[in-house]
């Protein structure tokens, strides 16, 4: 598909369905095929429904567990794989912020969060 008809898809489809599709497309490269997808509960409205049932071993369902989640991504990251954790932004930010400064700030890991 060339990027001109992506786009176009993506504008129609919405952001959380763009992010799934494009994380599926992302780990189809064997250069990212460590990248490791960890979601609060929310493989369906994130759009990564196709990704968990294609790529099982790079996804995790955490559950309403969103700071288990943040704790969870750093032992992932301290294993040396690249993480993406994605929920509702105000569950990954506000209910996790003493995990984030922990975890992912004292610890100086690299996490995506979306």
């Amino acid at each position: 598909m060339t990027i001109e008809k992506k786009i176009k898809l993506y504008s129609t489809i919405g952001s959380r369905a763009t992010f799934g599709l494009h994380a599926t497309e992302i780990i189809k490269n064997e250069k990212y095929k460590d990248i490791f997808f960890l979601s609060a509960d929310t493989s369906t409205s994130a759009g990564l429904d196709k990704l968990r049932k294609f790529y099982p071993k790079n996804y995790v369902e955490i559950g309403i567990a969103e700071q288990n989640m943040i704790g969870v991504a750093t032992g992932k990251a301290r294993q040396g794989a690249k993480v993406v954790t994605t929920t509702f932004s105000p569950f990954q930010t506000l209910r996790c912020c003493e995990q984030i400064k922990v975890n992912l700030g004292y610890m100086k890991e690299k996490i995506t969060m979306v």
